[in-house]
């Protein structure tokens, strides 16, 4: 996180999978940092390879977090909120508590994280203004409880009455294979997976039609517009 000039339109970046770039008034936000080319097993799909920049960087300041603890960066707050998903990532690996992030400043954004649906959803925040929503994993599918599909993420929607939603955790990393061998491959695989958040669009008109549904693809951004009660979206484009 860096601080610039305040008070600049809000630009979010969806860089892959739960990795996204916020800039809000000259702070910078990058969450769910997944930037190799290679994640486990997984390949990821596209470039955007920053990791080695990141790494440069050298950060040295490390601050975990809990359920609501509220950070101040610059003139952004960042509050840790309940999502549903187990504790741990894999067998071996330490117990977490899994989180969920509202981020606030000019706009309101609501990063969920790996969740599924929860008791008092509705209650994260009373105006959020970008809702960041998870609507696939990888391999096989795990119990709906962990994880948002395209129709429940729809159905979180009318928990939590964004302006805006982009639906994340899709595009980006799959299993390397023959199917998948060379651009072609990969660009079929690719075109597949798009019909999940596609789904997701879909399926939130029926259910949420009062919240605008932004379809990025991997390194596209949307920009938001600080205004009075609220931010509407001014268009896309890519990095």
């Amino acid at each position: 996180m860096t601080t610039e000039t305040a008070s600049q339109p809000t630009r979010v970046t969806y860089v892959g999978h739960g990795t996204v770039l916020i800039e809000m008034d000259g702070v910078r936000i990058l969450t769910d940092p997944s930037l190799r080319r290679w994640t486990g097993a997984l390949r990821r799909y596209g470039p955007l390879l920053v990791g080695r920049t990141v790494h440069k960087v050298g950060f040295r300041t490390v601050i975990e977090t809990r359920r609501d603890t509220l950070l101040h960066v610059g003139d952004v707050d960042v509050l840790a909120v309940h999502a549903s998903h187990t504790r741990r990532r894999w067998v071996l690996t330490p117990a977490t508590e899994p989180l969920g992030f509202i981020i606030q400043g000019s706009s309101t954004i609501y990063f969920a994280g790996d969740t599924g649906l929860f008791d008092g959803m509705e209650d994260l925040h009373e105006r959020i203004d970008l809702a960041l929503l998870p609507i696939e994993t990888w391999g096989v599918r795990p119990p709906e409880g962990r994880h948002l599909s395209p129709r429940s993420a729809a159905g979180a929607l009318a928990l939590l009455r964004p302006r805006i939603a982009v639906p994340i955790h899709w595009g980006a990393l799959y299993v390397p294979g023959s199917a998948y061998a060379g651009k072609q491959g990969t660009y079929a695989w690719f075109q597949k997976t798009r019909k999940r958040p596609e789904a997701f669009a879909a399926i939130a008109a029926e259910k949420a039609p009062e919240v605008e549904v932004r379809l990025l693809d991997p390194g596209e951004s949307l920009t938001i517009e600080p205004q009075e009660g609220g931010a509407q979206p001014e268009g896309s484009s890519s990095t």
